[in-house]
C-alpha cells in the first residue's frame, strides 16, 4: 500500500475517499490518538462487532419478511367470496402498494365500490380486485389506507379519478403526476390533499360538505401528449356528476368502456387518441343535456348508431375512423345539431333525403367516403345557415341544384373529385360570402361564369380536371392578388385560356 505521513495508507483514492489509515507498531500512539487513526488490533475487534450485529440484524429482518411477505392477507368482502392476495414489496414504494390493506376503511371503500359497479359488473369487479398491481386495487389502498378522508361519497369519487390515474400511468404524465417538475405542487394528483385541486379537475363548490368533481380537462400542448398511455377504466364512470371529458392527442388505446351509468355528461371530446371499437351509443341515449361530442381522429369502427332524438347535441364529430354502412335516416332526431364531421371513413349509400332536415346545421363534411353516393339534393334549400359544405372525394355527383344557390351564408363549398357534372350555373354570383369553391376533377361543362368576378370574399377558386372551355373572364383576373380577400388561388385547365391562372402542378 501507499504510505502517508509515516502511516500505511489503506484507502480507496480512485473513489475520493480514505477507507482507514492502520498505523504500524512503532508509531507512538500520541501521534495516532492526534490523527484519530485506530490500530489493527483494535480495527478486527470493531470488525467482529459489526459482524456479531450484522447478524442479529440480519435475523430480525428476516423474521419481519416472513410476516410481511409469506403471510396471505385475505380482504373479505360483504355478500362475496373473500378476495386473497399475496402482498409483495415493492420496489418503488411510491408508485404501488407495499402494504396489506387491512383497515376497516378499505374494506368499507370496496364493498361502497362493488355496490355502484352494481351486479351486471360482478365479474369485472371481481377480475380488478383480484389482482393487487391492478388500477382498481391500487386506487383503493391510496383512497382508504393512505389518503383517506370521512365521507364515503367522496372517497368514491377520489378512488374513481386515482383509478383513472394509475389505468393512465400516471406516474409517467409530463405533467402532474406525483413528483412531476412540470407542475406546482399544489397540483400534483394523489399528492395534494384536495383533489378539486388536481391540473385538469375541476369540482363544483361543496354541498353538506362535499366536493363533486364535474371536470376532467386535460388541455392539449400543441402537438404534443402529456404521455397518458393505457385503456380508460370503467370506473370514471362512479363521477356521477360528471359533465365535461376532454383528453386528446394522447396514446390512449383499446376499447371506449361501458359508461353507461353516467347521464350529466354535456362535452365528450377524444380527438386523436387510439380508442378503438364500436360507436359508444349509450353517450347519446344516456345523457339527456349532451352538447358535443368529438371521437375524431381515432379507430372507431362498424356502422353508425341509431341516433336518438336530442334536443341539445350541437356538434358531432367522429370524422378520420372506420365507420362504415350507409347514414341512417335517423340522424333526422339530431334537432339541434349544427356541426356534423362524418368525413374520412368508409361510409357508402346514398345520402339520405332526412340530412337536410337538419335546418341549424353550420359545417356539414362528408368528405372522403368514396363509397358514398347520391347527388345534392334540392333540399339542400332548407339549410340556410350553412357555411362549410364539403362532399369532395365521394361518389356524390349529378348537376348543382339552383337551390345550393340560396345558401349565401356558404363559405366554403368544396366538390372536388367527385361526379358533378352539367354547367356552372350564373348563380355562383349569389353566394356572396363565398371564401373558397373547389370543383376540380369532375365533369362540369361550359364556360366559366363571370359572376365569379362578383364575389368580394373570394380567394380560392379551382377548376381544373374538368371539360370546361373558353376564355376565363378579364374581370376575374383583376380579381388576383395576395392581399386580404384577393383571389390567390385560380386553377383551370389548358382548354381554357388563361393569362393568369395558377398553374395546376403546384396544388398540392
Amino acid at each position: 500500500s501507499d504510505s502517508y505521513a509515516g502511516l500505511n495508507y489503506a484507502g480507496d483514492v480512485a473513489m475520493g475517499g480514505i477507507a482507514a489509515y492502520v498505523a504500524p507498531d512503532q508509531v507512538e500512539e500520541e501521534a495516532i490518538e492526534a490523527l484519530g487513526v485506530v490500530t489493527e488490533t483494535q480495527l478486527e475487534e470493531e470488525e467482529k462487532l459489526k459482524k456479531r450485529r450484522f447478524l442479529i440484524r440480519g435475523i430480525g429482518l428476516f423474521l419481519l419478511l416472513l410476516v410481511v411477505i409469506i403471510i396471505p392477507v385475505a380482504v373479505t368482502v360483504p355478500n362475496s367470496e373473500p378476495i386473497v392476495t399475496l402482498v409483495e414489496v415493492s420496489e418503488a414504494p411510491s408508485q404501488a402498494p407495499s402494504a396489506a390493506p387491512t383497515s376497516d376503511t378499505f374494506s368499507e371503500l370496496i364493498s361502497a365500490v362493488k355496490d355502484v359497479y352494481g351486479d351486471n359488473k360482478s365479474e369485472l369487479f371481481s377480475e380488478a380486485f383480484s389482482d393487487s398491481q391492478s388500477p382498481q386495487y391500487r386506487a383503493a389502498i391510496w383512497a382508504a389506507d393512505v389518503a383517506p378522508v370521512e365521507s364515503t361519497e367522496r372517497m368514491i369519487s377520489r378512488y374513481a379519478l386515482a383509478t383513472f390515474y394509475f389505468a393512465l400511468n400516471g406516474d409517467d404524465w409530463d405533467k402532474c403526476g406525483r413528483g412531476s417538475t412540470d407542475c406546482d405542487l399544489s397540483e400534483e394528483w394523489l399528492t395534494a390533499e384536495n383533489e378539486c385541486d388536481w391540473y385538469a379537475v375541476e369540482c363544483r363548490d361543496p354541498v353538506n360538505g362535499d366536493y363533486t368533481v364535474e371536470e376532467i380537462f386535460f388541455r392539449p400542448h400543441g402537438i404534443q401528449s402529456t404521455n397518458m398511455r393505457g385503456t380508460l377504466p370503467f370506473d370514471v364512470s362512479l363521477l356521477s356528476s360528471l359533465t365535461l371529458f376532454i383528453i386528446s392527442r394522447e396514446p390512449i388505446s383499446g376499447p371506449f368502456p361501458d359508461w353507461s351509468t353516467l347521464t350529466t355528461l354535456e362535452h365528450v371530446l377524444l380527438n386523436k387518441n387510439e380508442l378503438e371499437g364500436s360507436f359508444p351509443a349509450y353517450i347519446l341515449e344516456q345523457n339527456p343535456s349532451l352538447r358535443m361530442l368529438h371521437l375524431s381522429g381515432n379507430f372507431f369502427e362498424g356502422p353508425l348508431p341509431v341516433f336518438p332524438v336530442s334536443d341539445t347535441l350541437q356538434d358531432l364529430r367522429i370524422d378520420n375512423n372506420n365507420f362504415t354502412g350507409s347514414i341512417v335516416s335517423d340522424i333526422s332526431n339530431l334537432l339541434t345539431i349544427k356541426s356534423l364531421y362524418l368525413d374520412n371513413n368508409e361510409l357508402s349509400g346514398e345520402v339520405p333525403e332526412a340530412l337536410y332536415d337538419l335546418t341549424d346545421l353550420t359545417t356539414l363534411f362528408l368528405g372522403n367516403n368514396t363509397g358514398l353516393a347520391g347527388i345534392v339534393s334540392t333540399n339542400i334549400g332548407k339549410l340556410s345557415n350553412l357555411i362549410k359544405f364539403n362532399a369532395a372525394n365521394t361518389s356524390m355527383g349529378g348537376a348543382l341544384p339552383e337551390e345550393l344557390f340560396l345558401l349565401t351564408e356558404l363559405k366554403t363549398l368544396n366538390l372536388g373529385v367527385g361526379s358533378f357534372a352539367g354547367p356552372l350555373p350564373e348563380s355562383f354570383s349569389n353566394l356572396i360570402n363565398l371564401e373558397a369553391a373547389i370543383l376540380h376533377t369532375n365533369s362540369f361543362t361550359g364556360t366559366i361564369p363571370s359572376g365569379f368576378a362578383n364575389l368580394a370574399m373570394l380567394e380560392t377558386l379551382e377548376l381544373h380536371g374538368n371539360d370546361l372551355t373558353g376564355t376565363v373572364p378579364t374581370e376575374l383576373c383583376g380579381r388576383r392578388g395576395e392581399a386580404l380577400n384577393d383571389l390567390k388561388t385560380l386553377t383551370v385547365d389548358d382548354s381554357v385560356a388563361c393569362d393568369c391562372c395558377t398553374p395546376v402542378e403546384t396544388q398540392e
